[in-house]
């Protein structure tokens, strides 16, 4: 295979298989639109893609393949150093089958948790749901390198559940991302042909009972009969169980309307246009119709739930979902609350995707504390990486706590390379600079050298053995390397004490001085 740059893929499988427009989807959407932002930070190529035809293809070519054209479309590859950032729903499509493969491959796993409603608030789910969920949800704590939760609401549940089950999560492998408004419409470009002529409430979300839609309109249907006159509006598609649902809209008067399949344009222009946003969800990882309606209108009539709270603030007009005639009471003074301008700076997708970018860092083995040729100290990840290095493979945990004996890199790696087979492997990138870290101790090689050596040699065993063969040279500059070559031959020591070495490189001389001191050591002897 032609060894190429490492890559991150973000996963838009479920947003675009699905054709859904519901919260997860806006998010998934608003990120790729932020792969620019993604590259710069990561400085990997950032590329988008969907699972179909038992592959992973661009998500440029996902939307033009057929059945019939497959063969005219390449699978991406996944390799080692690459990231798999899935924040599209992980639970379905069997993303998360595909897990092991990534990490067999060496790739590095971020996923987005958006919420445990289907554990934390069961009653909303069905059975086979909340299993199906359940399962990958394990899955996914199991596997990825890194969570990504969209609340502190929704971390102190995933870690509450992973305690509960036993399940060992490290909280600093958890962390809570930013949001923003997820709606990409262009306001000069709005849509409001089917939207109500008088004056309206809106309500966005699937329609179902965990969004508090069955209390919702029976408050409204109070707020009516006190003599209410503007009407409701409806955005979202149907969800499970929600035939309740469907039967109170279907009792209220000729007053509410409810669109399944509203476009962005449509739905910029209802939050623009409404009276007012309500938000009577019973349980949310996070809140988007909240988020979008401080963003898109000011007036947001909330349920009070602690996520809201969380990252909205004051700023919406809070009531009690259980409390009867609480929303109706806001619903009839709607006319006198306050639109809150300041409201609309609620974050940008840039911000996400620099927050995200820069937690990608951390856990890509080509940065940060996981990029090996970096470690002076031996670790589990230095050791993978020199398995990836000269054995192209994984390496068991009954490996890794054998090279562990080594305290540092260096010395793991010289003990390492003599078992290996596979020096004749072709020459990559990484291996240069893991040779000169070995060899010549040095960190930093710039792309230049990398492109000489690479244009020279074509095995690893053949830079490696240049390298060497400079150390050997009697008139080079004296070496750890040669100094423990040289003490092996005259005293048998096959690991030589510091102090040795400090004897040998005081005086800054060659190799041919240090043969001289340990010849007249050894006469001595």
């Amino acid at each position: 295979m032609k060894e190429r740059d490492p890559r991150l893929y973000i996963d838009c499988t479920s947003t675009f298989r699905s054709g859904l427009n519901t919260g997860v989807q806006r998010v998934v959407r608003a990120l790729i639109k932020e792969v620019k932002t993604f590259s710069e930070i990561t400085q990997l190529d950032c590329i988008p893609i969907c699972y179909q035809f038992n592959g992973f293809y661009t998500l440029e070519d996902a939307q033009n393949i057929t059945l019939d054209t497959l063969a005219d479309f390449k699978a991406v590859d996944f390799n080692f150093k690459d990231v798999y950032l899935c924040p599209d729903a992980f639970w379905s499509y069997g993303m998360t089958s595909w897990f092991d493969y990534f990490r067999d491959q060496g790739v590095r796993i971020a996923t987005v948790v958006y919420d445990l409603i289907p554990i934390v608030n069961p009653e909303f789910c069905d059975a086979a749901a909340i299993k199906e969920f359940e399962s990958a949800l394990l899955v996914t704590v199991k596997k990825s390198d890194i969570l990504f939760t969209i609340s502190k609401s929704t971390r102190r549940d995933l870690i509450e559940y992973c305690s509960s089950i036993g399940e060992d999560l490290d909280k600093e492998r958890c962390l809570v991302i930013p949001l923003a408004p997820a709606l990409q419409a262009d306001k000069e470009n709005i849509d409001s042909k089917r939207l109500p002529d008088e004056p309206f409430f809106l309500m966005v979300g699937t329609v179902e009972p965990r969004r508090g839609y069955i209390e919702a309109i029976s408050e409204y249907q109070a707020y009516l009969a006190a003599g209410g006159n503007s009407s409701l509006l409806i955005i979202g598609k149907e969800g499970g169980s929600s035939e309740e649902v469907i039967r109170s809209i279907s009792q209220t008067s000729n007053k509410v309307k409810w669109l399944t399949n509203a476009s962005d344009a449509e739905l910029m222009s209802a939050y623009q246009k409404a009276l007012a946003v309500i938000c009577p969800s019973k349980s949310e990882g996070y809140g988007m119709s909240v988020s979008e309606g401080l963003a898109y209108n000011g007036l947001v009539l909330a349920n009070r739930l602690p996520v809201f709270g969380e990252f909205a603030g004051s700023s919406p007009y809070y009531f009690d979902i259980g409390r009867k005639g609480d929303l109706a009471r806001l619903l009839g003074e709607s006319t006198d609350l306050t639109h809150d301008t300041q409201a609309s700076d609620m974050g940008t997708w840039s911000n996400t995707a620099k927050t995200i970018a820069s937690e990608i860092v951390k856990i890509s083995p080509s940065h940060g504390r996981h990029k090996a040729i970096e470690l002076r100290k031996n670790s589990e990840e230095a050791i993978r990486w020199a398995y990836w290095l000269l054995f192209d493979r994984q390496c068991s945990a009954e490996e890794v706590e054998n090279w562990l004996k080594f305290e540092k890199v260096q010395d793991m790696y010289d003990a390492l390379q003599y078992e290996s087979r596979t020096l004749g492997s072709p020459l990559g990138k990484d291996s240069i600079r893991w040779l000169q870290l070995v060899i010549n101790e040095r960190d930093a090689v710039d792309n230049d050298e990398v492109e000489y050596w690479l244009s020279q040699y074509k095995s690893v065993e053949e830079l490696r053995n240049t390298l060497m063969l400079e150390h050997y040279k009697l008139d080079a500059p004296v070496s750890k390397l040669f100094m423990r070559w040289a003490l092996t031959a005259y005293f048998g020591e096959t690991n030589p004490p510091p102090e040795e070495f400090a004897v040998g490189l005081e005086g800054e001389g060659t190799n041919r001085d240090f043969l001289t001191k340990i010849r007249i050591k050894a006469s001595i002897n």
